[in-house]
């Protein structure tokens, strides 16, 4: 299977011929027989707006508790000072850029493992990695 390539100083083509093997590397993988272990997919099956809540609420309370977290964290500080709630105050906002930094390298790091999983048609491994 030739392929031709830009001219060449001289106004020749050049062209190189794959081997069979090298032909073979470049065609798509056949789609594995069974994709799906028979269980419906809820992000494309179920109702969107419970699935939304239902995947939100884990969220929305770990953000309640850090906010009453932080708040009960003030409170133990203003008995040092305002120096000290000035301090803290500082520190916070690192804090929380290294927790976001940290969670989104996680979850690229899993998403990414998963979506090689399946695009190998190796089912198993990613549901074993979620």
């Amino acid at each position: 299977m030739p392929i031709t390539h830009m001219p060449a100083k001289g106004g020749h083509l050049m062209t190189t011929s794959l081997t069979a093997d090298a032909a073979r590397a470049l065609e798509p993988a056949p789609l594995p027989a069974k994709v799906n272990s028979g269980v419906a997919n809820p992000l494309l099956h179920a109702p969107l707006l419970p699935l939304l809540i239902r995947l939100a609420v884990p969220t929305v309370a770990v953000m309640l508790m850090q906010t009453v977290l932080s708040v009960a964290e003030t409170y133990f500080v203003s008995g040092l000072g305002v120096d000290a709630i000035a301090a803290a105050s500082l520190v916070v906002p690192v804090m929380l850029l290294m927790t976001m930094v940290s969670n989104g390298g996680v979850g690229g790091g899993v998403s990414s493992a998963v979506a090689r999983a399946l695009g190998g048609g190796r089912q198993d491994e990613a549901e074993s990695l979620v």
